[in-house]
């Protein structure tokens, strides 16, 4: 998902076309910087210049977006452009042509060693379909209708088709070249640092719950925005959906929605990772809402002490005897329960009965009666054994007949590009889960396999494979080494340490991060670099 600045819109003032727009860059590449609604200084006669968009696509250059929102656009015999029947005396393009210039002179004047960056524009109408003549005023990959927007935005190929008009421009400019090196991470932020203060100020009457939901609805398909209907108007839901269909995304938004309703909510899941990523995310929500993994969450509430380095035999024995009888203690009992649970990755609550009993200590009404949402990958997840798989299917099926109980299936990968997706799911012996893929197909640089025979090939390979994404602007902090193999098999799990590139996972240090396949399901980052995959026998 591309970084938005700022991350939501007035959602009255802003236009339709804008607010189409806006949800649609969303989904562009993670290392592209979107800017919405700048205002540039004074330039010409005292005109005030605004750019609706600016992206920053670091491999290409820099793309000034002009967004009208009008359902009706002609071109006069005299070349006048008329918007909803309205004659303007700055034509969209001329518009667009304006803001680029003055952007890039902004540039040149403070950041001279960026003077080489392209700037250039497009203009799109997301609201109107139409087929403009041929002119000098425009070339064709200047100008979106509504027709090639919504099939850009259905293949996914909205951003690739931002970069290709900016290429295409800077190859018909006799004053600008092709960028000879992707744009550092540096830059990036000195541009940024210089265009941030320039933005709207958004009304303080609006709270940042409506802003945030703006956001929220700005990214979710067609497909997941029922969800949240389905929770408003139901006691109880269950949501199945295989990995990067959204359902963190909406877990979370649920889980705001019911805390500023006034109630006391869990938000929780088994994973540790998973657990530390969503109480991170809810810092700032207020104390009716707590979320956390389910372990960890047991232990606060109630004040078991964990050991220094807990074993898995701790966790399935001492800790589950403390937690039951603290449970059935009414003086500890009454402190506990939340008016509303949601659970994400449910599926690992599911399998281990015990664990899941204590969870129902914390629902008030328990499961019967009580109001709660599960999301999981109840058909695709790796499970430990058969067993574990067939109380899964027990337990969900009991939830289901639970009265008042919506049931919802997602299929739509909103997570990764088509390239990325489909070889995970052949080394993992699946069949395509997905529906559709909200990004797109990709290209083959966002999959890179490498191959090694040897130890010290590997560590070569892994090294240089990290040097170049760090290379192309992308913080070590954003690339996850993920390993298919235990700890006392993966080659990857040695090159941990000091000193190193490598660390663990959620460990403290300028390094990439080190983690198991199973300890990172469900989150996300922006390079992820799969290894420990042994070659077929």
């Amino acid at each position: 998902m591309a970084v938005l600045i700022p991350e939501f819109f007035d959602d009255e003032d802003t236009p339709p076309g804008e607010q189409d727009f806006f949800g649609w860059l969303a989904s562009c590449p993670s290392d592209w910087l979107v800017l919405h609604s700048l205002d540039l200084q004074a330039w010409n006669r005292h005109r005030q210049t605004e750019v609706d968009f600016v992206v920053i696509i670091p491999d290409t250059g820099i793309c000034c977006i002009e967004v009208k929102s009008h359902h009706s656009v002609e071109v006069t015999p005299s070349g006048a452009w008329k918007l909803n029947g309205e004659i303007k005396k700055r034509s969209p393009p001329k518009q667009a042509e304006d803001a680029s210039k003055v952007l890039q002179r902004r540039i040149s004047n403070y950041h001279p060693e960026l003077n080489h960056v392209p700037v250039c524009r497009l203009v799109a109408f997301p609201r109107a379909s139409f087929t403009l003549p041929r002119s000098v005023e425009y070339n064709p990959w200047e100008i979106l209708d509504s027709g090639q927007c919504l099939e850009h935005v259905k293949k996914g190929s909205l951003g690739s088709a931002i970069a290709d008009s900016v290429r295409r421009s800077v190859d018909q400019s006799p004053f600008v070249r092709q960028l000879p090196t992707p744009l550092s991470a540096k830059n990036i932020g000195k541009i940024k640092d210089l265009l941030r203060p320039a933005f709207k100020s958004h009304p303080s009457s609006k709270t940042d719950s409506l802003r945030r939901r703006a956001h929220t609805e700005a990214l979710l398909r067609s497909q997941q925005k029922p969800v949240l209907n389905l929770f408003r108007n139901n006691d109880r839901l269950i949501v199945d959906g295989p990995a990067g269909s959204g359902k963190t995304l909406i877990a979370l938004e649920l889980a705001r929605q019911s805390a500023e309703a006034g109630k006391r909510t869990g938000l929780i899941c088994f994973n540790r990772l998973i657990g530390e990523h969503l109480e991170s995310q809810v810092t700032d929500d207020g104390p009716l809402l707590v979320a956390g993994s389910v372990s960890a969450l047991l232990a606060r509430l109630l004040g078991i002490e964990i050991p220094e380095n807990p074993t898995q035999e701790f966790w399935n024995g001492e800790f589950l005897d403390q937690a039951e009888s603290m449970l059935l203690s009414d003086e500890r009992s009454a402190d506990c329960p939340f008016e509303v649970l949601i659970v994400d990755e449910s599926q690992d609550l599911l399998c281990r009965p015990r664990l899941l009993n204590c969870v129902e200590f914390l629902l008030s009404g328990a499961f019967k009666e009580g109001r709660w949402a599960l999301f999981g990958d109840f058909q695709n997840q790796v499970l430990a054994n058969e067993e574990q798989r067939e109380e899964v299917s027990v337990r969900l099926e009991e939830f289901k007949k639970s009265e008042r109980t919506a049931f919802y299936e997602l299929d739509e990968n909103c997570r990764n590009y088509a390239i990325v997706a489909k070889p995970g799911l052949c080394l993992a012996g699946m069949g395509d889960v997905y529906s559709e893929y909200r990004r797109g197909n990709g290209t083959q640089e966002a999959y890179s396999p490498q191959f090694f025979s040897d130890r010290k090939s590997f560590e070569a390979k892994l090294n240089a494979e990290i040097k170049r994404y760090v290379d192309a602007g992308t913080p070590l902090s954003e690339i996850v080494v993920l390993s298919c193999a235990g700890r006392n098999k993966s080659l990857a799990a040695d090159l941990v340490g000091s000193g190193k590139l490598v660390k663990r996972f959620g460990a403290d240090g300028e390094q990439a991060s080190f983690a198991s396949v199973y300890e990172f399901k469900g989150l996300e980052s922006s390079v992820v670099i799969l290894t420990d995959i042994a070659e077929p026998e």
